[in-house]
């Protein structure tokens, strides 16, 4: 059965139940649950697991939204537009921007860059690009959208991004800035979400910030990595001093990472445009959000 990006979904409905925001936010985390123990028990690679419970978990999301009266894949967010190709790259060189100024700093204050045989593998790049993208999905997608539909942005936010910041509890090298950070970011890869109404401005985002971390830095949210292209060697900078722009967690456990973060949030709104492509597959699927909640 073909379903083109805009056109109405002619799947079997499940009728009243499915335009339910409690019973797709329940739904959704059952099927994390499920596509985490399938993969857990069908792979031994941790690689393979990732990208299959993710794998898993994005193709849920666009069938719930198929499922529900008038869903299509663009009114999932994840649909191609005509504005699709701007919305990356826009929200792709905020996260340089924001890096760059965040790497200058650690260069600045005594760090400096190795530049080892490279080390790039396939799997590592792929692993990195798909857990970004799908964690999107996870966080950014129909839970999101559920609480979004019930509760509005603020607590659809909020709450999601506090959800992501437990998610990176067990990472290696986590404090309580780190933490803070990882809320943040939450915070401003929602707000992508919501002004733009694109999944893919946080997918863009989360994808380019993490991507340049494991080629540039050596290092991803705790997790250290083999040299790739170069390796941010933060030894040479004052101890006084290596909180300002890293730590244990990496460079995303900084206080200047805080302040970028916190920045970025309202820049989104003044920088990123409305998807109306989106907006108008919302309606015509009779979303349940408020017309306030279309642009902001």
């Amino acid at each position: 059965m073909k379903f083109p990006w805009g056109s109405k979904s002619t799947a079997p409905s499940l009728g009243p139940i499915i335009e339910l925001w409690w019973f797709r936010f329940i739904l959704t985390i059952l099927t994390i649950a499920g596509a985490a123990i399938v993969s857990v028990t069908s792979f031994t690679d941790r690689n393979l697991v990732i990208l299959s419970v993710y794998g898993i978990l994005t193709v849920s999301m666009i069938g719930i939204e198929l499922m529900r009266r008038r869903g299509t894949v663009r009114s999932s967010g994840i649909g191609l537009t005509k504005k699709t190709v701007s919305v990356i790259t826009v929200a792709g060189l905020l996260a340089v921007v924001m890096l760059g100024i965040v790497l200058i700093a650690c260069l600045l204050l005594g760090g400096t860059l190795s530049v080892p045989t490279p080390q790039l593998t396939f799997i590592g790049l792929t692993v990195i690009i798909v857990s970004s993208a799908t964690e999107e999905v996870m966080f950014r997608g129909t839970i999101f959208q559920a609480l979004l539909e019930r509760f509005g942005p603020p607590v659809a936010i909020i709450s999601t991004s506090i959800l992501f910041g437990v998610a990176h509890l067990m990472n290696p090298g986590i404090s309580i800035l780190a933490i803070l950070n990882v809320v943040l970011a939450g915070i401003l890869l929602g707000s992508l979400v919501v002004r733009t109404q694109s999944l893919w401005a946080a997918i863009s985002f989360h994808v380019v910030w993490n991507g340049c971390v494991y080629l540039f830095i050596g290092s991803v949210s705790g997790h250290t990595y083999q040299s790739v292209i170069s390796t941010l060697e933060s030894s040479a900078i004052p101890a006084d001093l290596l909180w300002l722009v890293s730590g244990p967690f990496g460079v995303e456990q900084g206080l200047l990472t805080t302040v970028l973060l916190a920045c970025a949030v309202p820049t989104v709104f003044k920088v990123m445009k409305p998807d109306a492509e989106i907006i108008a597959a919302r309606r015509e699927r009779n979303m349940a959000v408020p017309l306030q909640h279309d642009v902001i």
